[in-house]
């Protein structure tokens, strides 16, 4: 039996159509092309769904509870992380302002905490006694 080029891309189509990737009746049927394009786009966007999992799963291995970032961080750095979570999902980042730092503090302290970075910027808030005039 011979597996053809054609049969492996049926393949990853419907694995990716099955996982909900990517809509099946939007794939062309004679364009191989855009059939390549619409899958590797579709893996990309479950590998960031997959980075945005091992942040969470970093996250609450450090930490007592969820209620405890609260308790030791306030709500805002709380609120934070949750949107790096989909920050990181999303391929964009989320702005922290100073007076939210406890969540730098924890993301700093994980293991993969270059990575989670990358979807954060610091901004000084007008308030903030470090703020440039």
């Amino acid at each position: 039996m011979t597996y053809s080029c054609t049969d492996f891309t049926d393949d990853v189509l419907n694995c990716l159509a099955s996982a909900g990737a990517i809509d099946p009746a939007a794939v062309p049927a004679d364009n191989p092309g855009h059939q390549s394009d619409m899958a590797i786009e579709a893996i990309v966007k479950m590998q960031q769904s997959v980075l945005a999992a091992r942040f969470t799963s970093e996250l609450l291995a450090g930490v007592e509870s969820v209620s405890a970032i609260a308790d030791q961080h306030g709500v805002a750095a709380l609120a934070v992380l949750f949107y790096l979570q989909a920050a990181i999902s999303n391929e964009t980042y989320v702005e922290i302002d100073t007076p939210e730092m406890g969540a730098v503090e924890l993301i700093s302290a994980l293991p993969s905490a270059d990575e989670w970075m990358k979807h954060i910027q610091i901004v000084r808030s007008a308030n903030s006694p470090s703020a440039s005039t």
